[in-house]
């Protein structure tokens, strides 16, 4: 089961790795900070390593359209 933070830390690399700034502005919306110990993928949750690879795979695990996929 995936929580609100391992969604958000995925996102956060994903945008970070794939220059979807759009995807940062909504996590600054929503003040949400991610810990320098967790801004690489090695530093990612097991479940947030599992949203980032599912979203770059292709595959939509929760319901954020993925534009780079």
């Amino acid at each position: 089961m995936f929580d609100r933070y391992d969604i958000c830390e995925a996102f956060n690399l994903l945008a970070h790795d794939y220059g979807l700034y759009d995807i940062k502005t909504r996590l600054d919306r929503l003040g949400f900070r991610c810990s320098p110990l967790r801004d690489t993928y090695d530093g990612l949750s097991d479940n947030a390593r599992d949203i980032y690879d599912s979203h770059v795979n292709g595959d939509r695990v929760i319901g954020i359209r993925s534009s780079y996929a």
